[in-house]
């Protein structure tokens, strides 16, 4: 039985990552004009001059990851520009972030046992020899100390050096800049981009997409997408609305079915 269920081929899903809230999309199904000013704030890091901040906002699940995700996947596909992405929910301290910056940098992990000032000033100097985007994403989440301590830091490089450094932040909740310090806040400045929570016609196309890509042929109708992004708009948001399905394809796998069907909808979404 074990093997029966582990080695066989699925009937329902074509590619199950797809409905994990980390997968990135070929395409963006939203929030694309946000994407063109990313763009437009990174332009003049192509013509040898100094590039202008982006700073954005929103909560959860209004695509803030996907968004600066996508731009620094695009960014390295079609420039020479050197690019790094730093999760806070994953490098939730101010020194694994200048690990992660360090070696994007260099090539290789810095040295565990030198200390964060060590590293920081050998980060400072090389930045000043190299073109870089660094988005660092939810920096919210580190705690306010070190957040406070590593905006100082990198925002000021543009103003005391001739440094082309595009910086890319993004905060979970408007409030939180406005809670700072106000030395930080008037540090913490560049293009702000404020992401709303999905309109309906945005769920449907990202869910459509998902699906699409997600699913085999047939597994679900439009109308039943559309019974879920009706739910979704106004009961919870897009990351649920995901887990729901790939809830409800290995509901089908389990009962040695293909077709999502109304009553599925109605027992475990709905």
């Amino acid at each position: 039985m074990l093997n029966d269920v582990l080695y066989s081929q699925s009937k329902v899903f074509k590619n199950r990552d797809v409905f994990n809230i980390s997968y990135l999309p070929e395409k963006l199904q939203a929030n694309k004009e946000e994407l063109k000013i990313i763009y437009g704030n990174i332009k003049p890091l192509l013509e040898d001059k100094k590039p202008l901040n982006t700073i954005i906002t929103g909560k959860s699940s209004t695509g803030k990851t996907t968004l600066i995700r996508y731009a620094i996947s695009e960014i390295n596909k079609n420039t020479n520009i050197k690019t790094c992405y730093i999760n806070c929910n994953l490098e939730n301290k101010k020194r694994k972030c200048y690990f992660k910056l360090y070696n994007t940098l260099f090539g290789h992990d810095a040295n565990k046992y030198q200390s964060t000032e060590i590293i920081h000033d050998k980060i400072i100097k090389e930045m000043k020899n190299q073109k870089l985007i660094l988005a660092i994403d939810d920096i919210n989440i580190l705690p306010e100390h070190e957040a406070i301590e590593l905006i100082n830091e990198l925002f000021r490089l543009n103003e005391y050096y001739d440094m082309k450094i595009a910086l890319i932040i993004s905060i979970n909740d408007i409030a939180y800049k406005y809670s700072l310090p106000d030395h930080i806040q008037t540090i913490l400045t560049g293009y702000e981009i404020h992401l709303n929570k999905f309109s309906q016609d945005e769920t449907y196309q990202i869910l459509k997409y998902r699906c699409k890509q997600g699913f085999k042929d047939n597994t679900i109708t439009q109308s039943q997408i559309k019974k879920l992004v009706k739910y979704i708009i106004n009961m919870t948001d897009i990351r649920d609305g995901l887990i729901k399905l790939e809830i409800l394809g290995q509901k089908l796998e389990n009962e040695n079915r293909n077709k999502i069907t109304d009553n599925d909808l109605k027992d475990h979404v709905i």
